[in-house]
């Protein structure tokens, strides 16, 4: 069975998968059917979850083992071509380009011995305990945040929102960096996050709708054409004085 896909759309679908950082995700666990490609994955440290679904017409797989992400994407990166040719041969991923001229193959691993997994269950679970006061951001803004914030390479991240202003903070050894921007009214907020978080903020290349709200998990939704991704980040302890709506 095989899956012709385009290269730089399943570059992109794998990068989001991978992040980076102490978020960085080498394997995954790829639920394959003919309308999408789905990973669900928790980080080893259990702070964050996320789950990406690539839409298209793919060949019925079930689930798959990718052991190196990493190697994958490097691999995809050497075909000149737009499109790929994906298949399964024995116990390897084999890519090879439409006239065969170039065959690369990445060993999969057994889908049982994936340990990063998360049931669908589970993480709709989180999503509904998570999905509340919601906001919009645009890509510009989260660029910026993402600029604002990395000018400090270590410290914790303090996201508040009250009357109508996001502000974004961050603090290392007395020096700080803080970023206001426009936003929807909504239920006050003041959540603090590790620095990690500005992990996933990088991967976005399109608005999001966010969920922020004290003493619970922020959820992270990025939709592209082809593709949504969600992430759910624990927050740190909250602040002493949170602000009051």
């Amino acid at each position: 069975m095989s899956i012709s896909i385009n290269k730089n759309e399943l570059i992109d679908f794998i990068s989001l998968l991978q992040l980076s950082g102490n978020f960085e995700n080498n394997e995954i666990l790829l639920n394959v059917s003919e309308t999408q490609m789905k990973a669900i994955a928790v980080d080893t440290n259990k702070t964050m979850a996320f789950r990406g679904v690539l839409n298209g017409k793919f060949e019925k797989w079930d689930n798959i083992g990718i052991d190196n992400l990493k190697l994958m994407k490097e691999f995809l990166k050497t075909f000149g071509t737009e499109d790929v040719v994906i298949s399964i041969v024995k116990n390897k991923l084999e890519i090879t380009s439409p006239t065969k001229k170039l065959t690369t193959k990445c060993i999969l691993r057994n889908p049982q011995y994936i340990i990063n997994i998360l049931s669908e269950e589970k993480f709709n679970e989180l999503v509904n305990k998570c999905d509340k006061n919601v906001y919009g951001i645009t890509q510009d803004i989260v660029s910026q945040i993402v600029s604002y914030a990395s000018k400090l390479k270590n410290g914790d991240i303090i996201l508040k929102g009250e009357n109508g202003i996001l502000s974004i903070s961050r603090e290392d050894n007395e020096n700080e960096v803080v970023a206001q921007f426009d936003l929807a009214k909504g239920e006050a907020f003041e959540i603090k996050v590790n620095g990690n978080f500005l992990e996933i903020l990088k991967t976005i290349n399109s608005d999001i709708s966010i969920s922020l709200k004290n003493n619970t998990p922020i959820y992270l939704k990025s939709i592209n054409t082809n593709y949504t991704l969600e992430y759910i980040v624990a927050p740190l302890k909250t602040p002493e004085k949170a602000p009051t709506a």
